[in-house]
């Protein structure tokens, strides 16, 4: 079984389908999860697997945003 405890992972489109189901996954795996959502209320799907302040609510399109989501996850996470 591989082993992904210590390692974090940003996952873009973290709140529903392939990005949840791969969250999900790897948090049992024990990654920690980080990602952007596009809506708010998709704060609720990820309410067992993931930090609240590693959850971006923003626009993939918008490069200022998404840079600053994984420079905010970097420093919050060491990595």
């Amino acid at each position: 079984m591989i082993s992904l405890v210590n390692k974090t992972i940003f996952i873009t489109g973290i709140g529903s389908g392939i990005g949840l189901a791969t969250a999900k996954l790897l948090h049992q795996l024990g990654a920690t999860v980080a990602g952007s959502i596009y809506y708010p209320e998709q704060h609720k799907n990820l309410a067992e697997i993931a930090d609240p302040e590693a959850i971006f609510e923003l626009d993939v399109r918008d490069s200022q945003a998404m840079n600053h989501a994984v420079k905010e996850t970097v420093k919050h996470y060491g990595a």
